[in-house]
């Protein structure tokens, strides 16, 4: 991006934005966040890891945000409690997301009974059924579909794409990626006498609360006969499943490819890692954290950290313990062997014990 199209800010300014302490010169113009080996002398960066010590030393960078109590030769500094989330505030500075002015493009399907806030934007290709509601200052990108009788809250971002079936609630401030689905029958089905499968149909609903941000490629499926919830503040990543029936509390983290199988809950503040699942009826408790690849079939305590069974390693090793494995049966019975004789034998040499001590 165009450094001269970006906004001009003071040192000083930045550093109350981001409730840092200033070392240096409080007047010195910033122009963006760039990584140390490319900054320019109008430019930050951030230091969010020592190892790095030395590349953000030798930058041209202006300023230096970072953990540490020191200064940088020959630049300002500004000194924070969390440098990971100062950059999440510094990049929302610079390089806010500029969505296209509001209006409705000429191609777009409006339904019956549908009410649209103020600065609404919905681009080309979008389809509104009937009776749908939108708030205030929501974008709508081409080819989105909300089903009828749809609820969309404030501020909303839906990216091309996505498709919202009927009777779905959103609040405000959710962002939704491409090709995401939401209301979607859940997978399930009851086995008939003749092998066949009988389609379970689904009447619930799925509601969407505040800040919520979904990722690329998610479904989120109704409920048999309630609702399917995500709480507010809870940030789901690409590729993850959520089933009929679950609820997801507020502030969780949803890696990609998670799963949340029917009915299974979330508590508060729970992170399900990447290639994670959640088996259906099992309850998470708040801030408890499932590692990556780690699989749940029972609950899970607040507090309490899950990881993986296996981790990977060379594939010679992993066959030898592949087979070590098949012969545990084996050698469990073996040691139970063991263990009979060598009380068997204690207990002998216990009684001739006795007996020499009564001779």
């Amino acid at each position: 991006m165009n450094r001269a199209s970006l906004p001009a800010l003071r040192l000083e300014d930045i550093s109350e934005r981001l409730g840092g302490s200033l070392i240096g010169d409080p007047e010195l113009i910033i122009r963006g966040v760039a990584e140390p080996s490319r900054a320019a002398p109008d430019q930050i960066i951030v230091l969010s890891d020592k190892r790095c010590l030395s590349e953000v030393e030798a930058s041209r960078a202006g300023a230096v945000v970072s953990e540490l109590e020191r200064g940088f030769e020959g630049k300002s500094a500004v000194r924070v409690s969390n440098a990971r989330l100062a950059l999440a505030v510094l990049l929302g500075l610079f390089y806010r997301n500029k969505h296209p002015q509001p209006g409705i493009h000429p191609s777009a399907v409006i339904g019956r009974d549908v009410r649209l806030g103020r600065d609404v934007a919905v681009h080309a290709g979008v389809v509104l059924d009937d009776g749908v509601e939108v708030g205030d200052r929501t974008v709508l990108y081409p080819q989105v579909y909300v089903g009828r009788n749809c609820r969309v809250g404030s501020e909303c971002v839906f990216y091309a794409n996505v498709s919202i079936y009927h009777d779905v609630e959103i609040g405000n401030r959710v962002i939704i990626h491409s090709g995401s689905v939401l209301g979607s029958d859940g997978y399930g089905y009851a086995r008939r006498e003749d092998g066949g499968h009988e389609k379970m149909p689904h009447t619930g609903r799925v509601v969407v609360e505040d800040d919520v941000e979904i990722g690329a490629l998610s479904a989120v499926d109704r409920a048999t006969l309630e609702e399917t919830r995500i709480g507010q503040g809870t940030k789901i990543d690409n590729l993850v499943q959520v089933a009929h029936n679950a609820k997801i509390g507020e502030n969780c983290l949803l890696l990609g490819q998670a799963g949340m199988a029917g009915s299974s809950s979330l508590g508060q503040g729970v992170t399900v890692a990447a290639r994670s699942g959640v088996g259906d009826h099992v309850h998470i408790g708040d801030r408890a954290i499932l590692t990556a690849l780690t699989a749940v079939n029972r609950d899970v305590q607040p507090d309490s950290l899950w990881a993986a069974a296996r981790i990977p390693r060379p594939f010679v090793e992993h066959m030898k313990l592949e087979i070590s494995l098949g012969k545990v049966p084996q050698a469990l019975k073996t040691l139970d062997d063991l263990e009979k004789r060598l009380t068997d034998l204690e207990g002998k040499m216990t009684g001739e014990f006795h007996d020499q001590a009564e001779d």
